[in-house]
C-alpha cells in the first residue's frame, strides 16, 4: 500500500512540475511576442510570410514551389496586435482565395496559416 502511495504521489509531482514548466514556458513566449510586436513593422511581418512560403522544402496548398513573384501581399493590410500579427496575401494561381499568414512577432520564421 505504501509503494502505491509513492508511486501515486510521484506520479502526480511529475504532473504538477510538467505543468508548471509548460506554463512558464507559454508565458515567456507570449511576454517575446508582446515585446516584439511592439518594433515589428508590416513590411517585416509580409516578407517572413513570404519568405517561409517561397522556402524550397514548403508544399503549400498543393503546388510543390511558389515563387515569391506569385505571391501579393498588401502591406497595409497586415495587422499587428499586442501579440499577435495577421497577413492576408493572395496566389496569383488563385487570386480569388485570401490566405492568411500568422507569424509570431518574437519567431517569423514560425508561421501558421489559415484562408477563407
Amino acid at each position: 500500500m505504501k509503494k502505491l502511495l509513492m508511486v501515486c504521489s510521484g506520479i502526480a509531482l511529475l504532473l504538477i512540475i510538467g505543468g508548471v514548466s509548460l506554463y512558464v514556458d507559454v508565458q515567456l513566449r507570449l511576454q517575446s511576442d508582446l515585446k516584439a510586436c511592439k518594433v515589428l513593422t508590416r513590411r517585416q511581418a509580409a516578407d517572413a510570410v513570404i519568405a517561409d512560403v517561397t522556402r524550397t522544402d514548403r508544399q503549400f496548398y498543393g503546388k510543390y514551389q511558389i515563387l515569391s513573384s506569385e505571391i501579393y501581399v498588401d502591406p497595409n493590410s497586415v495587422q499587428i496586435g499586442s501579440g499577435t500579427v495577421l497577413v492576408p496575401f493572395h496566389i496569383a494561381a488563385d487570386p480569388d482565395r485570401q490566405y492568411f499568414g500568422m507569424p509570431h512577432c518574437s519567431e517569423l520564421k514560425n508561421v501558421e496559416y489559415a484562408n477563407d
